[in-house]
């Protein structure tokens, strides 16, 4: 019981690096279209890393969602190796906070502008 909820919150926490990314990159094509600055949209390349590597392993074939490694039997018929890896997406998280940050400021200052 207790190893499915570490592969349960293992996966939860792999897979949150896809919607932490499509908001930085939805955070950075905002924050150009605000200023056009050409370089939000370079930094939004950045975060294309998770799509990309999904899709390198969706083409060749590797596990979608390397949250888990299962090494083989050290001796025939022996039990498996199973390592859970808990890779909590820390950089996104912080860039997507650092993003809506900026995008709020720059919200704010336009509105202080109009009046």
């Amino acid at each position: 019981m207790n190893a499915d909820i570490y592969r349960v919150s293992a996966a939860t926490v792999y897979i949150l690096r896809y919607p932490l990314a499509a908001a930085a990159i939805t955070l950075c094509i905002l924050l150009f279209r605000r200023s056009g600055n050409i370089g939000w949209l370079l930094l939004s390349v950045v975060y294309i890393d998770p799509f990309y590597l999904f899709v390198m392993r969706l083409i060749k074939g590797y596990r979608l969602l390397p949250y888990m490694t299962i090494r083989g039997p050290a001796t025939i018929g022996g039990p498996a190796n199973v390592t859970i890896n808990f890779d909590f997406p820390v950089f996104l998280l912080f860039a997507v906070a650092g993003l809506y940050l900026l995008y709020r400021k720059g919200k704010q200052e336009v509105q202080v502008q109009d009046v």
